[in-house]
């Protein structure tokens, strides 16, 4: 569970992105037809990727966009990870930063999550949670707890075949 801190941090953060696109829109709509305006965003998460599709989508559409990631791949928070074997052939993959997408709390957002159900974008996921909790290093000491899906009654989904997919 997100702390407080991280959950507000998160806010604040998605709040100076939506501040940014609104005063881009607006520049772009007051600008000449002709007028281009070049937009550099940095990161290729969740937070960049939303940013480019609304200006590229933006009713004028005159802005150059590009997304620069300082990473391996894109995704940010939504990476996948593939390990393959000597010859290249991919043994496995996991998403080692947003592991599901939860039932949206707002209507954007729903919206948008029907969005990538529709392209194919995203599954349902019926995973299982497991939780590991040491008291010590012994391993008599080690608890495990599994978490049926179903008991906590929201919808969860992945990316497919990623979850950087929805990046």
């Amino acid at each position: 569970m997100p702390s407080t801190l991280a959950t507000t941090a998160l806010l604040l953060i998605t709040t100076i992105f939506i501040t940014m696109i609104r005063r881009t829109t607006s520049l772009a709509l007051s600008a000449k037809t002709n007028d281009r305006i070049k937009v550099a965003i940095l990161g290729s998460g969740m937070s960049g990727c939303s940013a480019a599709a609304t200006l590229l989508d933006s009713p004028n559409n005159n802005f150059d966009v590009s997304v620069y990631e300082g990473g391996r791949g894109i995704g940010g928070r939504m990476s996948t990870r593939r390990i393959t074997d000597e010859s290249g052939n991919q043994l496995y993959q996991f998403d080692h930063g947003c592991q599901y997408i939860s039932t949206p709390k707002t209507e954007c957002f729903r919206k948008e999550l029907e969005k990538w159900k529709e392209r194919g974008w995203v599954q349902p996921w019926k995973g299982t949670f497991a939780t590991v909790s040491a008291v010590s290093t012994t391993s008599s000491d080690i608890e495990l707890s599994i978490e049926e899906p179903s008991l906590d009654g929201k919808e969860k989904y992945v990316g497919y075949p990623a979850m950087n997919t929805v990046c």
